[in-house]
């Protein structure tokens, strides 16, 4: 079974080997957001998937240039030096362009806001004070492939007390839906709830569980998380995601008020969580907070409260 987590040659590579001009990249643009995946990164932009990068290897979708390699793009197939790692980087910006005018015409909308709900919440200049952290995005289950989350996060409470307790965390599962189109059909609401009941059987939670706790270690050594108390070494045992239960929240960007597709939607969920005896999820809607994109406990509203003020 595969797992979220970089070994340990691979994470000092990036830390300070011949991978550190990558991260440092990283660290000081926040349009790219680095994602932990088993032994390789993916490095995205805009909610595409700029670069994966294993400990020798790196690799860019070709189909953002009409799917073959411009004939001027130098780009290095294997990292075995810092001066690979370097002209890596110094491609970024022609990837990004050809990203850009991908997405001009084959928009991701969805994807695109789910990277900015991970930069508000981890490296962001109001991150450390946010109550969620991104763990993970466009996150398949290793054992369970049909098992697909928007992202997974950590409910961490940035009031001092709770925030020195990292035993208290919180798993969350995020679905971003971008537009009322997104709320029904094959990837609606209704088979969300479905996966989440999925989740719950076996150990597939558990697997979940002990896959973010590794990824959120890495993360904090990588230093693509500012939360501060994160990067405290001794506080990493301690944290399990075993004190409450978890949470589904539902991130909605630009929902018509007119509409009526989402109470529809979210009562015939509310319809199957009353009918599943001990469901394992808390559900919540997630609401702005003047208009940005950080998450806060206070801003989640319960399911059935939610349903009221509709």
């Amino acid at each position: 079974m595969s797992f979220r987590k970089l070994s340990d040659s691979f994470l000092s590579s990036c830390i300070c080997g011949i991978h550190s001009a990558i991260l440092n990249r990283v660290q000081h643009d926040k349009t790219l957001d680095l994602q932990i995946r088993d032994n390789f990164i993916n490095i995205y932009y805009r909610g595409s998937n700029l670069l994966k990068v294993t400990e020798r290897a790196v690799d860019f979708d070709m189909n953002y240039f009409g799917g073959e390699r411009p004939s001027d793009l130098k780009f290095p197939m294997s990292i075995k030096s810092e001066d690979d790692a370097k002209a890596v980087v110094s491609l970024i910006p022609r990837l990004k362009e050809a990203i850009d005018l991908t997405l001009g015409t084959k928009e991701k909308c969805e994807r695109e806001f789910q990277q900015l709900v991970s930069r508000e919440n981890n490296y962001s200049p109001i991150s450390n004070d946010t109550d969620y952290l991104i763990c993970d995005i466009e996150y398949t289950h290793s054992a369970y492939q049909e098992l697909r989350f928007d992202l997974i996060a950590a409910k961490w409470p940035s009031q001092g007390a709770i925030r020195k307790k990292p035993e208290a965390m919180t798993l969350a599962v995020i679905e971003k839906k971008y537009g009322d189109g997104a709320l029904t059909g094959s990837a609606g609401l209704h088979k969300h709830i479905a996966d989440l009941i999925n989740l719950a059987s076996g150990n597939h939670l558990e697997h979940l569980k002990e896959e973010m706790v590794a990824v959120m270690q890495q993360k904090a050594q990588l230093g693509v998380i500012d939360k501060s108390e994160l990067v405290r070494e001794d506080r990493w045992p301690r944290i399990n995601f075993d004190q409450n239960r978890p949470e589904w929240i539902l991130i909605l960007a630009n929902h018509k008020p007119d509409s009526t597709i989402l109470k529809r939607e979210l009562e015939l969920i509310a319809a199957i969580v009353n009918n599943v005896e001990n469901f394992p999820f808390d559900i919540k809607i997630a609401t702005a907070n003047f208009m940005g994109y950080g998450l806060y406990e206070k801003s989640m509203i319960p399911l059935d409260e939610f349903l009221n003020i509709m």
